[in-house]
């Protein structure tokens, strides 16, 4: 078994400047269908614009499955770990809401730094116990 990729500086640091910047942001979890840890997505920054890949940059077969609607989200992680998420919400990996705080992946939780982890426990729980504030 290897170790998964050591994350970026940048990706980190990041991150953590956009948290503290935008607080509006809610994290996003990926974890793997087979029981895995849950991982914390990189959130992408509301004021900039995503870029757009060009159809003639694709290969034929990512083509292929954007015609078959199977096209599929390469999702980074704080950690470094990265996901393959299907639009159908097939495949070996999904998006998750509700996890237990013990599956969090201390790498990515240790990443937020101390000004932002709390927030990686501010989630529902199986069984309806949530974090979560009133509002």
């Amino acid at each position: 078994m290897t170790a998964p990729p050591r994350p970026r500086p940048s990706r980190a640091r990041e991150t953590r400047a956009l948290l503290a910047r935008r607080g509006d942001i809610e994290l996003q979890f990926v974890q793997p269908r087979r029981r895995g840890r849950v991982h914390v997505v990189v959130p992408a920054d509301p004021d900039l614009e995503p870029a757009l890949v060009q159809w003639s940059d694709l290969s034929a077969v990512d083509q292929a499955t954007c015609m078959l609607g199977l096209a599929r989200r390469i999702v980074p992680t704080l950690c470094g770990f990265t996901a393959t998420v299907y639009w159908d919400n097939s495949g070996r990996h999904e998006f998750v809401d509700t996890f237990d705080d013990l599956d969090l992946c201390q790498r990515c939780h240790d990443l937020l730094g101390r000004e932002h982890e709390a927030r990686a426990f501010e989630h529902p729980r199986p069984g309806g116990e949530s974090d979560v504030a009133d509002e």
